[in-house]
């Protein structure tokens, strides 16, 4: 008798064959979503080929989205007319967010208001700069309710939320409320005790300045703020200024609101775009009746990956492209528990779209509840803990967990607690990290494992920089994935980049003059006695002599006419083979040879980019330089010889046979909250503001759902270090917040 499926059975075929249905999938770690994807594609493919030319996958990444189109090609050449199928599949998207926009931008670019050449620049700096200075010359000093608002707050912060905020909802504006009169009676007539007599007059003289300036005066008049003189008294001081606070807010927002559309509009005259930038502007595209029409004759069929990770104005244009035609699909799988990305993403937006597109018919909703990665005795655990975690009963703004199954019954696993004591030693890391090194080494010798298979996550990249030192000096080496490095410290890119400057700006002295001496390491005191001589430092034309920096100055001039011959990218190839002939990473260690094939690659790249846009040597210098300060995140392999060590955000979506967990109760010191900041469509100027949010709360949910993707990491083997004693009580947050 065939045995009915379960729940879980169910989800899984209904997701994979059901193509005609829209379902939003709540998939925990390990339940195989990746493959769920995949087999709802390659049924697609079988029963429909056609809607593979209409097909969009969406996900975080673009390493994500490129390992997920192979999986699929890999599934659909199986298929009996996969010669039929592949043209099809080929048309399809497969990419991130922004680059599904930046399809549609290209595809309509005369329909926008970019300019012939445009890049995308996150550091922005200069640009803001800029704006700025252009606003300071437009600002009319009239005293409306613009006016006003300047009065108290500087129109540098403003600009800086503005430069910070986007939203791609048409903005309905706070209705304008009268300018609060403000009484500062109650603070001239408060009694002081002896012990603070002093502070209050102070206060009190501060208060009285500021209610004379306001009536008199057109001066900058910032709101004042009392931090002493006694609870009652604080309490009585800042109550005073509140409306005025709360006025300021609402007010502020609308400028601020108006100065990002500004700042919006100067960014697309520059060709300066934002990531960010371009959802906004695929948004203001769909309202253009040539593209409604499009996509009315166009359907997609979108799929969209780690929905957690979605943030507000990512779903807007989601939700306004669905409605343009309603043969549109939309399916989406996520994991509300694993949404450990809260300073871009809100899972509460993301939940409640879920719960709207199902209230209205529009999804199914699937829970996937078998586990293919964590055998039974950390599911057991999972099981056990984390309902208390994750709980949304007992905090509404929590997500909930959902209770796993193993998939494998024969797999029991290892789940394993090491209790360490108080330590003997006043350095609690030092000991902490001796020990788990010593355990380690113990366990890779008695399970003759290979180190590789055994990675540790922290919260904190610093922290494994710690683990590191101390293992080394116990002789357990470990091969860390987390860097915080940026591309200003790769020798070779700073070099490459260089190069293209000095090709741009031939008569850049200064650049050229940093050049000899980082690069080929000539002494300052040579350099000045050339000049002396009455020499110029240049390369735009030939330069006779036989000295070392005349024969330097040749060979970059012969290099740069040969270069300016040929097109940029292979000009720009020209380099890279140029690189090898040059003492680039003097007095540095040098970086191994996968990481200089990477930074190759990748020069080469933006090389090509600006080539197909027909760019100059300005344009690409210009690239080049505003990536300086980016993260540099290149691909390791693996060292097999090497414990692994990986931050916990990094370690999302990763499985390791065996994973361990320090400093589960050391004390996480969280950055101090940025002030002003926007919440709720509202300025919020400090602390004590009405409209301010609890910050710690939601970075204590937060480190909650870090640490579920955390535990959830383990194929076989989960190791947690219990290093209570050893920390001891806090008041601040820790990995587990018990």
């Amino acid at each position: 008798m065939q045995t009915r499926p379960s729940s879980d059975a169910a989800a899984r075929f209904d997701f994979c064959q059901k193509i005609d249905q829209n379902f939003s999938v709540i998939a925990p770690a390990g339940v195989g979503k990746t493959y769920s994807i995949v087999e709802r594609i390659r049924c697609t493919a079988q029963k429909k080929p056609i809607l593979l030319n209409h097909l969009h996958v969406i996900t975080y990444t673009k390493k994500a989205a490129a390992a997920l189109r192979s999986r699929t090609l890999e599934a659909l050449k199986n298929s009996n007319d996969f010669q039929y199928i592949q043209p099809l599949f080929n048309q399809s998207f497969f990419g991130t967010i922004h680059g599904f926009c930046l399809y549609y931008i290209q595809k309509f670019k005369t329909l926008t208001a970019l300019p012939d050449y445009w890049t995308i620049n996150e550091n922005d700096e200069r640009l803001r700069f800029d704006f700025l200075r252009e606003l300071n010359a437009t600002i009319s000093p009239k005293y409306d309710v613009r006016g006003e608002v300047l009065r108290h707050v500087e129109i540098e912060q403003l600009v800086h939320l503005a430069t910070e905020f986007s939203d791609c909802e048409p903005l309905l504006l706070h209705p304008l409320f009268p300018y609060p009169q403000i009484s500062i009676e109650k603070i001239l007539n408060y009694i002081p005790n002896v012990h603070n007599q002093a502070t209050i007059a102070n206060y009190q003289a501060i208060a009285k300045r500021w209610s004379e300036d306001q009536n008199q005066s057109g001066n900058f008049l910032a709101i004042p703020q009392c931090n002493q003189g006694g609870e009652t008294f604080k309490t009585l001081f800042n109550e005073t200024f509140q409306p005025l606070e709360n006025w300021l807010s609402l007010h502020a927002f609308n400028f601020v609101a108006e100065l990002s559309q500004h700042y919006f509009n100067f960014r697309i005259q520059k060709g300066q775009l934002k990531h960010a930038d371009l959802i906004q502007l695929l948004r203001i595209l769909l309202n253009d009746a040539q593209i409604q029409n499009y996509f009315k004759t166009h359907p997609i069929h979108l799929l969209l990956d780690e929905a957690q990770d979605t943030d507000t104005q990512q779903f807007q244009l989601i939700l306004s492209l669905l409605k343009l035609n309603s043969h549109n699909q939309f399916s989406m799988v996520g994991d509300p528990q694993q949404s450990i990305y809260g300073s871009r993403t809100n899972v509460q937006n993301y939940l409640q779209i879920h719960r709207k597109l199902i209230q209205e018919n529009f999804l199914k909703p699937l829970v996937f509840n078998k586990t293919f990665r964590c055998p039974i005795s950390i599911v057991t655990y999972l099981n056990k803990t984390f309902p208390s975690i994750l709980n949304a009963k007992k905090d509404p703004l929590q997500v909930d967990f959902v209770p796993l199954e193993a998939a494998n019954k024969q797999n029991i696993g290892v789940f394993e607690i090491l209790d360490l004591a108080d330590a003997s030693s006043d350095n609690a890391v030092e000991y902490e990290c001796t020990y788990l090194s010593h355990y380690l080494k113990s366990l890779i010798a008695k399970q003759s494992l290979l180190p590789s298979n055994i990675c540790i996550l922290c919260p904190r990249n610093a922290w494994i920089q710690e683990i590191q030192k101390y293992f080394h000096l116990t002789h357990l080496p470990i091969q860390i994935h987390s860097f915080k490095q940026s591309w200003r410290e790769q020798a070779l890119y700073v070099w490459l980049t260089t190069c293209v400057h000095m090709i741009a700006y031939p008569e850049d002295s200064f650049e050229i003059v940093g050049f000899l001496r980082a690069c080929l390491q000539i002494e300052e005191q040579t350099i000045t006695s050339f000049v002396k001589q009455g020499k110029e430092i240049q390369i735009l034309e030939p330069i006779s002599g036989k000295d070392e920096i005349s024969s330097a100055l040749h060979h970059l001039y012969a290099l740069r006419t040969a270069i300016i011959q040929k097109n940029l990218y292979a000009g720009a190839c020209v380099l890279v083979q140029e690189s090898v002939h040059w003492n680039i990473v003097e007095n540095l260690n040098k970086p191994n040879d996968q990481i200089l094939d990477y930074i190759k690659l990748f020069f080469q790249q933006i090389a090509l980019e600006c080539a197909e846009q027909c760019a100059s040597w300005f344009n690409f210098a210009r690239r080049l330089k505003e990536n300086l300060n980016t993260p540099f995140d290149y691909p390791q392999s693996v060292d097999e010889n090497a414990v692994q060590a990986y931050s916990c955000h990094k370690a999302k979506g990763l499985e390791w046979p065996i994973v361990v967990v320090p400093f589960l109760y050391r004390p996480i010191y969280p950055k101090p909250t940025r002030y002003p900041y926007i919440s709720n469509r509202r300025v919020v100027w400090n602390a004590r503001s009405s409209y301010a949010q609890n910050r710690e709360s939601e970075r204590k949910r937060e480190l909650e759902r870090l640490l579920y993707v955390t535990y959830t990491r383990a194929r076989q083997h989960l190791i947690l270090v219990n290093d209570a004693k050893l920390w001891g009580k806090t008041h601040t947050l820790t990995l587990i917040n018990q």
